[in-house]
């Protein structure tokens, strides 16, 4: 099954709004087989999770990027997913966000930036928005923004307020 194509059918079908509960149904369908198919897992999950996100809601996206993880822990593609969907769910939650997930969430941002040290700009910016929703981590979200905008971004920033280290 193309998992990517199914998802945008899903997708599709959910603008009829009479449709949306079997969209629903079927989002956690496609994320249930997805699990089981170790090989299409890694090249469809990104565009799941979407639907996932959009379909049933922002925890059932979280939920399927952890047991994924939770298949194939060294996956760095899957622990990327991962911080993708907790953003999405500290974005939503906003203010209200805990402060345990603000934190889980950075260090899983700061994870990925070791772990693609060449791309790491926009996660940067990620990671201080993430922890600019707590009133205890602003000054560190204050020092990745001066980061980003004194550095000339074709690398990383080198400083000790990130956890990424820069290539040579």
């Amino acid at each position: 099954m193309n998992h990517d194509l199914a998802a945008y059918n899903c997708f599709r079908r959910v603008r009829v709004e009479s449709e949306a509960r079997s969209a629903d149904t079927e989002a956690s369908a496609v994320a249930a087989q997805l699990l089981e198919k170790p090989v299409t897992l890694h090249r469809d999950i990104r565009s799941v999770l979407e639907l996932q996100k959009s379909v049933v809601s922002v925890d059932a996206a979280v939920s399927l990027a952890e047991k994924a993880l939770q298949k194939f822990p060294d996956s760095r593609y899957l622990k990327s997913c991962l911080s993708m969907s907790l953003k999405w769910q500290v974005e939503q939650l906003g203010e209200t966000a805990s402060q345990e997930l603000i934190e889980r969430t950075a260090h899983l941002l700061s994870e990925v930036i070791s772990l693609y040290p060449d791309s790491c700009f926009k996660t940067e910016i990620d990671r201080a928005n993430v922890l600019g929703k707590s009133n205890h981590s602003l000054s560190q979200a204050d020092r990745i923004y001066q980061d980003c905008s004194d550095e000339s971004w074709g690398l990383c920033p080198n400083s000790s307020s990130t956890t990424a280290t820069p290539t040579s």
